[in-house]
Protein backbone atom coordinates (compact mmCIF):
# COMPACT_ATOMS: atom_id res chain seq x y z
CA UNK A 1 0.00 0.00 0.00
CA UNK A 2 2.44 2.71 0.65
CA UNK A 3 4.23 1.97 -2.85
CA UNK A 4 1.03 3.03 -4.19
CA UNK A 5 1.06 6.00 -2.15
CA UNK A 6 4.60 6.77 -2.78
CA UNK A 7 4.12 6.35 -6.56
CA UNK A 8 0.92 8.42 -6.47
CA UNK A 9 3.03 11.32 -4.83
CA UNK A 10 6.00 10.91 -7.36
CA UNK A 11 3.35 10.97 -10.49
CA UNK A 12 1.88 14.22 -8.98
CA UNK A 13 4.51 16.01 -8.04
CA UNK A 14 6.39 15.22 -11.80
CA UNK A 15 3.05 16.35 -13.13
CA UNK A 16 2.82 19.82 -11.03
CA UNK A 17 6.54 20.20 -11.86
CA UNK A 18 6.11 19.79 -15.86
CA UNK A 19 3.00 21.71 -15.75
CA UNK A 20 4.63 24.66 -13.92
CA UNK A 21 7.45 24.60 -16.64
CA UNK A 22 4.95 25.59 -19.21
CA UNK A 23 3.50 28.15 -17.18
CA UNK A 24 5.90 30.94 -18.56
CA UNK A 25 5.41 29.99 -22.35
CA UNK A 26 1.65 30.48 -21.42
CA UNK A 27 2.10 33.96 -20.35
CA UNK A 28 4.06 34.89 -23.13
CA UNK A 29 1.19 33.63 -25.44
CA UNK A 30 -1.28 35.55 -23.58
CA UNK A 31 1.15 38.70 -23.88
CA UNK A 32 0.97 38.14 -27.40
CA UNK A 33 -2.51 37.38 -28.22
CA UNK A 34 -3.81 40.42 -26.13
CA UNK A 35 -0.60 42.81 -28.01
CA UNK A 36 -2.31 41.99 -31.23
CA UNK A 37 -6.21 42.27 -30.38
CA UNK A 38 -4.80 45.95 -28.73
CA UNK A 39 -3.21 46.64 -32.40
CA UNK A 40 -6.40 45.58 -34.25
CA UNK A 41 -8.33 47.76 -31.75
CA UNK A 42 -5.97 50.73 -32.38
CA UNK A 43 -6.76 49.91 -36.09
CA UNK A 44 -10.21 50.46 -36.16
CA UNK A 45 -10.00 53.72 -33.63
CA UNK A 46 -7.63 54.82 -36.29
CA UNK A 47 -9.56 53.97 -39.45
CA UNK A 48 -13.55 54.23 -38.19
CA UNK A 49 -16.01 51.71 -39.03
CA UNK A 50 -17.44 53.67 -41.22
CA UNK A 51 -14.14 53.16 -43.51
CA UNK A 52 -14.04 49.32 -42.49
CA UNK A 53 -17.78 48.78 -43.40
CA UNK A 54 -18.12 50.25 -46.55
CA UNK A 55 -18.42 47.50 -48.76
CA UNK A 56 -22.00 45.96 -48.14
CA UNK A 57 -22.15 47.10 -44.69
CA UNK A 58 -19.50 44.25 -43.78
CA UNK A 59 -15.44 44.09 -43.09
CA UNK A 60 -13.65 40.86 -43.91
CA UNK A 61 -11.32 39.05 -41.31
CA UNK A 62 -8.57 36.50 -42.24
CA UNK A 63 -8.63 34.98 -38.83
CA UNK A 64 -11.11 33.12 -36.76
CA UNK A 65 -9.53 33.92 -32.78
CA UNK A 66 -10.08 37.80 -33.59
CA UNK A 67 -13.34 37.63 -35.30
CA UNK A 68 -15.68 38.13 -32.13
CA UNK A 69 -13.82 41.06 -31.01
CA UNK A 70 -13.36 42.78 -34.00
CA UNK A 71 -17.22 42.83 -34.59
CA UNK A 72 -17.69 43.43 -30.47
CA UNK A 73 -15.35 46.69 -31.11
CA UNK A 74 -17.27 47.61 -34.01
CA UNK A 75 -20.63 46.98 -32.50
CA UNK A 76 -21.63 45.18 -35.42
CA UNK A 77 -23.24 41.34 -35.54
CA UNK A 78 -20.89 38.47 -35.96
CA UNK A 79 -22.20 38.82 -39.77
CA UNK A 80 -20.63 41.91 -40.33
CA UNK A 81 -17.47 40.69 -39.79
CA UNK A 82 -16.91 37.18 -42.12
CA UNK A 83 -14.04 35.12 -42.29
CA UNK A 84 -12.54 35.36 -45.64
CA UNK A 85 -8.60 33.55 -45.92
CA UNK A 86 -8.50 34.77 -49.55
CA UNK A 87 -10.93 38.10 -49.79
CA UNK A 88 -11.45 39.41 -52.89
CA UNK A 89 -13.44 42.19 -52.48
CA UNK A 90 -14.33 44.53 -50.04
CA UNK A 91 -12.69 45.84 -46.94
CA UNK A 92 -9.95 43.12 -45.33
CA UNK A 93 -8.22 43.26 -42.15
CA UNK A 94 -4.89 40.85 -42.00
CA UNK A 95 -1.87 40.64 -40.78
CA UNK A 96 -0.08 39.32 -43.86
CA UNK A 97 -0.45 41.32 -47.56
CA UNK A 98 -3.26 40.79 -49.09
CA UNK A 99 -2.83 40.77 -52.87
CA UNK A 100 -4.54 43.02 -55.51
CA UNK A 101 -5.70 45.61 -52.43
CA UNK A 102 -4.41 49.08 -51.24
CA UNK A 103 -3.60 49.24 -47.55
CA UNK A 104 -5.44 51.93 -46.23
CA UNK A 105 -4.29 51.66 -42.59
CA UNK A 106 -2.14 49.63 -40.21
CA UNK A 107 -1.42 49.22 -36.51
CA UNK A 108 1.25 46.69 -35.19
CA UNK A 109 1.18 43.67 -37.80
CA UNK A 110 -2.31 44.42 -38.76
CA UNK A 111 -3.20 46.05 -41.88
CA UNK A 112 -6.85 47.10 -43.41
CA UNK A 113 -6.43 46.38 -47.29
CA UNK A 114 -9.57 48.41 -49.45
CA UNK A 115 -10.07 45.80 -52.43
CA UNK A 116 -12.63 46.34 -55.36
CA UNK A 117 -16.18 46.13 -53.95
CA UNK A 118 -18.94 44.60 -56.50
CA UNK A 119 -20.76 48.06 -57.84
CA UNK A 120 -24.23 47.05 -57.44
CA UNK A 121 -23.52 46.36 -53.67
CA UNK A 122 -22.05 49.48 -52.05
Amino acid sequence: MQAVVVATLVIAVAGFAWRAAQVPGDIEVVERQTRSLDHLFDLVDNTGSTALLACQDRVRMTQVREQTALAWKLDEPIAAVPIRYRPRYGVALSTKPIPGGDVIAHAGTWRATRLPCPAKNR
